[in-house]
């Protein structure tokens, strides 16, 4: 009876021994299998939730948003390398991953992208923020890259010898830091000149203006200028006064601005009587692209004295640049200076000519 009960069991044994390998068998062919669906699915999902822009023309873009700068949207696509679109053909922009916005006020949000309607996108919810639905138009840029100094450094000179022993040298940095908010510019200038071992130029002129945006074009002021020469009989000129501009083009073609306030003029005298009075500031910068290949530029500024009727001061600096290579550059100048009512044995008009190598950065 024992062995009759024990043996249905005992044959049991080897038949789970032998089923348990097709088992586990069939497991590994499903987990294999769920494996790969589910990597080719995060393949696919990875495609599906791409960063896309919508243009007025019908055309789709996947790819990732990367900037958007002086209205021109930069997608790189896995396709077609990085693609540039200009901001006014979006009619639809959806990125996954969180941006950082730039309004034309200067005010900044940081979310993901959708497009709710036509002429508006929403920026998703942050820590302590809702959604914000905005005005594609106001939209200034987009991962907007940090600030950075632009400008340029020129060497120019010229070297004479045999009947006439004469050199001459100069020295120029040029530079701005501008973000949607302010702007820094800041200038130097230096000029050297010997004639059969005589010094005949000797001078030095600097300037600091920092501006502040009220709007996208219109801007407050403060500015320095110093200037010094050896052969005015000028130890050193200060100007400074605030005022108020505005920005009428800047492009990659063309660019101008004007700026009018009031300023302290002063001006430290080697031998003779300081001078020193309240003036008005008029001041205009021009530039131009001539031929996509020669830059016109202009800059004048003059000083209408507000306490003597009639008496002012200019300088107008009007200069040509054409690339050589790389970021070199051949630039040439002249410097208008004029003072109505000059010193004793000074002339009113002073004019400086210079051609230098010219260094971008």
């Amino acid at each position: 009876m024992r062995n009759s009960l024990h043996a249905p069991l005992f044959h049991s044994c080897p038949e789970i021994n032998v089923e348990l390998p097709a088992k586990r068998s069939a497991w590994g062919a499903r987990l294999l299998v769920a494996t790969l669906a589910l990597i080719l699915c995060c393949g696919y999902v990875g495609k599906a939730f791409a960063d896309e822009v919508f243009l007025d023309n019908g055309d789709h873009l996947t790819g990732e948003v990367t900037v958007l700068q002086d209205g021109t949207a930069t997608v790189k696509t896995d396709y077609a390398g990085s693609v540039e679109i200009q901001k006014d053909h979006i009619r639809k922009i959806v990125t996954t991953n969180p941006v950082t916005i730039r309004l034309d006020s200067g005010e900044t949000f940081h979310g993901p992208l959708s497009t709710p309607r036509e002429g508006w996108i929403s920026v998703g919810a942050a820590p302590g923020r809702e959604p914000v639905v905005l005005s594609w138009r106001k939209v200034a840029s987009i991962n907007p890259p940090p600030p950075a100094w632009h400008g340029a450094l020129t060497i120019g000179g010229n070297l004479q010898s045999g009947n006439t022993d004469s050199s001459n040298a100069s020295v120029e940095l040029n530079a701005s830091r501008k973000t949607s908010q302010d702007r820094f510019r800041l200038g130097f200038l230096y000029n050297y000149g010997s004639e059969n071992g005589s010094v005949t130029t000797r001078n030095a002129y600097g300037h600091f203006q920092y501006n502040y945006f009220l709007t996208p074009a219109f801007f407050s002021y403060l500015g320095v200028e110093l200037y010094n020469d050896h052969f005015k009989n000028l130890n050193l000129r200060t100007v400074v006064g605030p005022g108020v501009g505005y920005q009428i083009w800047d492009d990659s073609q063309k660019g101008l601005e004007v700026e009018g306030g009031i300023a302290y003029f002063s001006e430290d005298i080697r031998d003779g009587e300081d001078r020193h009075w309240i003036t008005a500031r008029l001041a205009g910068d021009f530039h131009y692209l001539l031929w996509n290949t020669v830059v016109f530029s202009e800059n004048f500024t003059i000083y209408p004295s507000l306490e003597k009727t009639g008496q002012y001061q200019l300088r107008n600096v009007a200069g040509l640049t054409t690339p050589m290579w790389h970021k070199w550059s051949l630039n040439f100048k002249n410097i208008l200076e004029r003072d109505s009512d000059p010193q004793p044995s000074i002339k009113s008009n002073d004019f400086t000519w210079i051609l230098g190598l010219q260094y971008a950065f």
